[in-house]
């Protein structure tokens, strides 16, 4: 995984694609995942988190797309798409300075 972020964020500077609409979805997924926590592990909302999770994928490929020649955008896609979705995820929260998706949550505060 370290090699496909390193080439990910070196070759097509995915830093740049952070925006607020990105920023917005990715906390979207952490307030479900509060909840899925609060319920103890199991997310009484699959559905939504699904949904959550899509337009997080649509949002980070609309940016590469509109930044991105057709070629670039076609190489980030296909390295992109080599890492899991928690792994995309966690990536993006790193480079938006937010918390990572998998830590304990029983020590927020």
């Amino acid at each position: 995984m370290r090699y496909h972020r390193e080439l990910i964020l070196n070759l097509f500077d995915v830093g740049s694609l952070i925006d607020q609409r990105l920023i917005e979805n990715l906390d979207r997924l952490e307030q479900l995942d509060k909840i899925a926590h609060w319920y103890e592990g199991f997310n009484p909302l699959p559905h939504l988190v699904e949904l959550a999770e899509h337009q997080l994928k649509q949002c980070i490929e609309a940016a590469a797309l509109s930044q991105f020649s057709e070629d670039e955008f076609e190489g980030f896609r296909s390295q992109w798409r080599q890492l899991s979705s928690e792994e995309q995820r966690n990536f993006l929260c790193e480079l938006a300075g937010l918390p990572f998706p998998n830590r304990d949550r029983d020590f927020d505060a």
